[in-house]
């Protein structure tokens, strides 16, 4: 019985073309979708633009959203260069205020939630932390997941498994401590916490390391090296069961590259970025006080180093951050009924720094709480925001997503994906896809995904890249000396002007496994482009013939060997495309082909020519073949088909 399946591949920024490696994915996932629509399903394959990624570079004369038109029709001819079946009806572009209103609404949803916090009083920060476990547990429970997209999501979420227990400063403030070394407490030198902590608060009495503490919480510190990261000791101790000195208490940013936000207890004979923490710190010793002589209850635990989404940036290049600040009722996010907030219309988004923070006009507002004078929010919606939820506004018609999305009667017939394919750079996209749905999730949307889980099977694939231009014409560029050819990336253009789109995309998906890297000179367009061409010769006019048999008459033992060639290569077939094996899947259409071209070498030996039923069978085998080929050459499916070009 048909069913409906969403096919689902990643966003591009409009920045520039499109690179081998991504146009691979496409025509994997391209290949995946004509198989299931030869199959009477309902199929859901079409692609959206991430417009707000890329500052607009317009020529002079034209705006930004005319720059970007220009882009998306350049990026779409290179898309139908390769023949991919996008349904185009539904493309997105995340600069479209029908798209970006609903980003806005889901900030308010999770700033009303708490899920949102502004650090530092500039940037807007999503707690992911909320997610993190969820998302590592779930990741055993999803059918049809790579190994790869699985590990590229660990290696994300980066777990650190470890124990966690009580404590107390002397101040009497509890403390949960984190060690990833339980066995070594009695011999704990110090306790470290991330400069995030709010117990912090109480305990910065000297200005100086106050000062430094609210520098270590305003600066972006990753890419800094551990042992370059600053750490400044506090005037307050911990004490520790079984540790006989009260332990002192610094805090440095290295807790959260290491462990998250964090407390943590410092081991400096188990760890060594602890012996690093501990150099400034004198030595224990002295009075000992009487304590727990039994190490502390401790229960196994696990933390995630995976940072906070940033949900703002400082550009004019956005759509502008849904929250109006208040003196009387501090921030406010904008009502549902007020969005969206759109930039004004001649903002320049390409002036250096932040033009929006110099528009008055814009940032003057009225509390939505109060009614008084207040200021909008200078900062607008990170790109990585508005592509979070790119999965759910692609399976809503255009027509409709000015009134409605995350409340759309399609997204229940079309999510969780049928498949998803995304190429090696995406699995922080997927990470924050799967977090933002677990989010609207919890925030009353999408509740038929329980499990906050929007992408069914997920095949990640490694990149493609072809060396050194493609010859001119099928032929190898001629060399006026001995020596050899400067090597350089060739575009997909280039190829499909030199070897036509059908075996490019062939190529791209015989070359190797998806999950298997592929980096090579022009051989495997070549060779394509040769079978290809070996097919066309042989197939039309045998397929032109006046023979209309729909099955291969079995009466003959050389007619049911072919018979039988075809319903393996069918049942072969029929397997790859449903498992992504591209690569095995033109193997097998290659593999048929040299069948039927056996098999009537064979007839002509033992019967002199192939004629009447002979005849007619090598017509249906190679119906056969071109059905099989339809997903990975379509253009010389159909024109041997007899039917039109698809689109």
């Amino acid at each position: 019985m048909p069913t409906d399946a969403y096919v689902f591949v990643n966003c591009p920024t409009v920045g520039g073309d499109l690179d081998l490696s991504r146009l691979r994915g496409y025509a994997i996932a391209d290949a995946h979708a004509r198989f299931r629509r030869g199959r009477g399903e309902g199929v859901l394959f079409t692609l959206g633009f991430d417009t707000f990624a890329t500052t607009p570079k317009p020529a002079e004369g034209q705006s930004a959203d005319e720059w970007i038109a220009t882009r998306c029709a350049d990026l779409q001819s290179q898309v139908d260069g390769l023949g991919i079946s996008f349904d185009w009806d539904r493309v997105l572009l995340t600069s479209d205020p029908n798209v970006y209103r609903w980003s806005q609404w889901l900030f308010t949803k999770l700033l009303e939630a708490d899920q949102v916090y502004q650090r530092g009083g500039k940037g807007w920060y999503l707690r992911t932390t909320t997610f993190n476990e969820e998302n590592d547990r779930r990741l055993d429970e999803l059918d049809g997941w790579s190994d790869a997209a699985r590990a590229a999501q660990r290696a994300l979420l980066q777990r650190v498994d470890g124990s966690e227990f009580e404590a107390k400063a002397l101040d009497g403030t509890a403390l949960t401590l984190f060690t990833s070394h339980p066995e070594a407490i009695d011999v704990a030198e110090f306790v470290a916490l991330s400069p995030s902590r709010p117990e912090l608060d109480g305990w910065l009495t000297d200005e100086g390391v106050r000062q430094q503490v609210e520098d270590m919480r305003n600066r972006d510190w990753s890419g800094v090296a551990l042992a370059e990261l600053p750490v400044v000791e506090v005037e307050m101790s911990v004490q520790v069961p079984s540790v006989a000195q009260p332990l002192p208490v610094v805090v440095s940013p290295s807790v959260d590259a290491r462990f998250g936000p964090a407390a943590v207890l410092g081991v400096p004979s188990a760890d060594a970025t602890d012996k690093l923490l501990a150099k400034g710190l004198p030595k224990l010793g002295g009075l000992a006080w009487k304590v727990e002589s039994k190490p502390p209850k401790t229960t196994a635990t696990v933390r995630y180093l995976a940072e906070d989404m940033p949900l703002s940036r400082g550009r004019a290049w956005g759509a502008p951050v849904p929250v109006v600040h208040c003196e009387q009722c501090g921030a406010v996010p904008v009502p549902a009924d007020r969005l969206p907030v759109e930039p004004p219309a001649d903002i320049d988004v390409t002036a250096r720094g932040n033009a929006l923070a110099e528009r008055d006009d814009f940032l003057a507002a009225e509390c939505p709480q109060c009614g008084a004078a207040a200021k909008r929010d200078p900062g607008t919606l990170h790109p990585r925001f508005g592509a979070a939820w790119t999965e759910v506004g692609l399976a809503v018609p255009a027509a409709d997503r000015a009134e409605s999305m995350f409340d759309h009667p399609e997204l229940q017939r079309w999510l969780p994906t049928a498949q998803t394919i995304e190429d090696g750079e995406a699995g922080v996209a997927l990470l924050d896809m799967r977090t933002v749905a677990k989010a609207l999730r919890d925030a009353a949307a999408l509740q038929w995904l329980a499990d906050g889980e929007p992408h069914g099977p997920t095949v990640i694939h490694e990149s493609f890249e072809v060396t050194t231009g493609p010859p001119a014409n099928g032929s190898d560029p001629a060399a006026g000396d001995n020596s050899p050819p400067a090597e350089t990336v060739v575009t997909s253009r280039e190829l499909v002007e030199a070897y036509g789109s059908d075996a490019v995309r062939f190529a791209l998906l015989y070359a190797a496994a998806p999950a298997k890297a592929f980096s090579g000179r022009v051989e495997a367009m070549r060779h394509s482009a040769s079978f290809l061409s070996d097919l066309r010769a042989f197939a039309e006019p045998r397929l032109d013939s006046t023979a209309d048999g729909t099955s291969i008459d079995r009466g003959d033992g050389l007619r049911r060997r072919l018979a039988a060639w075809c319903d393996t290569a069918v049942n072969k077939a029929t397997e790859n495309y449903e498992q992504l094996d591209m690569h095995r899947a033109t193997r097998n259409v290659m593999e048929l082909l040299a069948r039927i071209q056996d098999f009537e070498q064979r007839v002509t030996e033992h019967r002199g020519e192939v004629a009447g039923a002979d005849r007619e069978a090598v017509t249906v085998a190679l119906q056969v073949l071109v059905r099989l080929l339809t997903p990975l050459a379509p253009r010389l499916a159909n024109e041997l088909q007899h039917e039109p070009a698809p689109a």
